[in-house]
């Protein structure tokens, strides 16, 4: 569904999901009762790391660094964060790649710890089957030793945090799993 820009003669700004397109439609703004006007909004300066729409993106930022997505852009700002809004293209793309970042940390610290606790189970195993190999036959310790080895050679799969800002993010490029089965899209 298109997203298109209003403003009301009071100076009311606000975007507006619809199917078809509206010239006006009533401001969304709490106690106005203006009809506002659909506007272009500006593609000037784009370049310049000036983000295409008239809203910022709103968070509450604490000083541990943890973030919290208000519901909408006026939600209060719970006790010990601060309202943190991000205007430019480049300010918007450079909180992705902090989140992402700090995400595939504690992705990679969850993966050590891991690792530490299995490893050692996986030790105490290895130990119990080389002294069980003792007293199999060739064939058997054979598949065994070659169980060990698939088991060392396995690669850990990529981990992409993919946090993004779907507004930036989302387009023709990347909604394909979107498209109905003949790949016109949705209606």
């Amino acid at each position: 569904m298109p997203l298109y820009d209003y403003d009301c003669p009071k100076g009311h700004r606000f975007e507006a999901y619809f199917t078809k397109f509206r010239n006006s439609t009533p401001c969304r703004a709490e106690g106005c009762s203006e009809s506002a006007r659909f506007v272009l909004v500006s593609l000037s300066g784009v370049g310049e790391g000036r983000f295409i729409g008239s809203a910022p993106v709103v968070i509450h930022k604490a000083d541990d660094g943890s973030v919290r997505f208000p519901g909408h852009a006026n939600a209060p700002v719970p006790e010990g964060f601060e309202r943190v809004e991000l205007r430019t293209t480049e300010e918007k793309r450079r909180f992705e790649r902090e989140i992402n970042k700090n995400e595939y940390k504690r992705h990679q610290e969850a993966q050590e710890r891991k690792e530490q606790y299995f490893g050692a189970i996986r030790s105490k195993n290895r130990a119990e089957l080389r002294e069980a190999m003792k007293h199999m036959s060739p064939r058997g310790r054979d598949i065994a030793m070659a169980a060990m080895e698939a088991r060392d050679k396995r690669v850990s799969q990529k981990y992409e945090a993919g946090f993004h800002i779907e507004a930036l993010s989302m387009d023709a490029s990347n909604r394909s799993h979107c498209d109905d089965p003949d790949g016109r899209g949705r209606k």
